[in-house]
């Protein structure tokens, strides 16, 4: 029965990555008017503005016209009131205004509605303050305001929120300066202001500056050699039974018989070693 256990366990941890386990928590940011740093714990909390963790105010945040996370240089991303493109390599940094990487300044971006990088497209957009659509295919482009593609405009997305698009759904979301909240499945539907789906109303996020999603896993997953390793040794070291190594019962006197003493002396080393073992190849995986 141990050993069928065993088996189980070990087939389980196996195939964890398959079976979905290693699992990801989207977390939202907001960044209000005053600049204060609100964090939601998924779509849901964020729609209906049930804040997990407050982070702050920084004043200067208030002003600016957009923040972003860029997924592909794992950074984030700040775009000034009058322009300048600052990068933060860390969320700490982010949090804090420290450490800040200026790229560039773009005097017309100070003025626009929202930023936003899309990594199915691996592109930047940005909407500017009369709404038109614009989408920078590099981050050499986006620097240096080299439009790939102008996606025309769109009256009404001027002056709003901002825009972001959904990481986790996959989703282009809107937040209009009245503080309604619009998805659009696709592309398509996001650059023609067609198919949106309004979700709620919050009037206080139509005041806000920036709003942005990171999807930061909750369960690590190992790569897969590191799995079947572990899993292996789980499955050696754990397929011997005690009736195989353990004792044998007391004689009446309550001394073990000598055969048994001698089987304790052997799981001992048995167990010794297979510890060693696991340790040194442990400490190679890490």
């Amino acid at each position: 029965m141990r050993k069928t256990r065993l088996w189980l366990v070990t087939v389980a941890w196996l195939l964890a990555p398959a079976a979905g386990i290693a699992q990801t928590t989207p977390y939202y940011y907001r960044i209000d008017d005053f600049g204060s740093i609100v964090r939601y714990d998924g779509f849901d909390a964020l729609l209906a503005d049930e804040a997990s963790q407050s982070y702050g105010s920084i004043s200067t945040y208030g002003d600016d016209p957009g923040f972003f996370y860029d997924p592909s240089r794992n950074s984030y991303f700040r775009v000034e009131d009058g322009g300048a493109v600052l990068e933060y390599a860390t969320l700490s940094d982010f949090l804090s205004n420290t450490n800040a990487t200026l790229h560039v300044t773009v005097p017309t971006y100070g003025n626009d509605s929202g930023f936003f990088y899309d990594p199915d497209r691996n592109s930047y957009f940005r909407i500017e303050d009369l709404g038109f659509i614009l989408e920078y295919g590099s981050f050499a482009a986006f620097l240096g305001n080299a439009v790939a593609t102008n996606y025309g405009q769109v009256l009404t997305y001027s002056g709003d929120a901002d825009f972001f698009f959904d990481i986790v759904r996959e989703t282009y979301v809107r937040v209009e300066d009245g503080g309604a909240i619009v998805e659009y499945p696709t592309f398509a539907d996001f650059v023609s202001n067609s198919n949106g789906v309004p979700l709620t109303t919050v009037a206080a996020y139509g005041n806000d500056r920036g709003f942005f999603v990171v999807s930061a896993p909750s369960i690590p997953a190992l790569p897969a050699w590191e799995r079947i390793a572990l899993g292996l040794l789980l499955l050696v070291g754990g397929g011997y039974s005690g009736r195989r190594f353990g004792r044998t019962a007391p004689r009446a006197g309550g001394c073990a018989s000598a055969r048994g003493r001698g089987r304790d002396r052997r799981h001992s080393t048995w167990r010794m070693r297979q510890t060693r073992g696991f340790i040194a190849v442990r400490s190679r995986l890490k």
